[in-house]
């Protein structure tokens, strides 16, 4: 490879992404991504970026690696371990680049309106090496579970969090540092002090999270 032609793994967007590595041998491997808990609309679908790393090792010998295949499966049990409630929706197979770019896909679940659902991606390969995702975005939800998040205070006063499709806004505390993180862990936008600026973030579901002197917040939210 010269510097120009090389495939190397950077992510779609932001500083990070998920990479899934197939084993050393030809077996096949699955793994496996789960939503938190949901319900979902008549609007509601999920949408991802994904690649092979590359189509052959051109180092060790010039064998084809074989292509990614992502699945999007929804189960209405309340138990997200259980592989067997889960339901197919969709099969998408990742593209091979010709240097880094990704194919996006988008699968549609406007069938579960009204249900308490987990969305899950199955990526499987054989004889593979190396496969990217990236900007997970769940559309048109509502009542996300998220688990371990909870308003803390120091001194008996806890910050106040109020959000808007325009901004975030932060009471009880004089500066404070905010996030807006997605539902696949990404940060997607970052200010310090009371006020942050949310009108250029695209639609779908967040989380913000904020931290101050006297306390901290996490609080979900959906930007339309």
């Amino acid at each position: 490879y010269t510097l120009t032609d090389w495939p190397n793994p950077y992510p779609r967007t932001g500083k990070q992404c998920l990479v899934t590595f197939g084993p050393y041998d030809s077996s096949t491997q699955e793994d496996w991504i789960v939503s938190p808990r949901m319900t979902a609309t008549a609007n509601s679908s999920f949408d991802f970026c994904g690649r092979n790393y590359e189509h052959k090792d051109n180092i060790g010998g010039g064998e084809v690696f074989g292509p990614g295949k992502a699945t999007v499966l929804v189960s209405e049990s309340t138990d997200p371990t259980d592989r067997n409630a889960y339901t197919a929706v969709e099969d998408f197979t990742l593209p091979y680049p010709v240097k880094e770019e990704y194919g996006e896909f988008s699968a549609d679940l406007s069938a579960y309106a009204g249900k308490k659902i987990y969305v899950a991606l199955r990526h499987t390969s054989a004889d593979g090496l190396a496969y990217l995702y990236d900007d997970f975005q769940y559309n048109h939800f509502n009542d996300i579970e998220l688990s371990g998040i909870e308003n803390v205070a120091a001194d008996g006063e806890a910050i106040e969090v109020s959000v808007t499709d325009n901004a975030i806004t932060v009471a009880g505390t004089t500066s404070a540092s905010i996030s807006v993180v997605a539902l696949s862990g990404a940060t997607v936008a970052s200010a310090e002090g009371n006020v942050m600026d949310i009108s250029g973030i695209a639609s779908g579901v967040y989380v913000a999270v904020v931290k101050a002197a006297n306390g901290s917040k996490a609080i979900k939210f959906i930007k339309r």
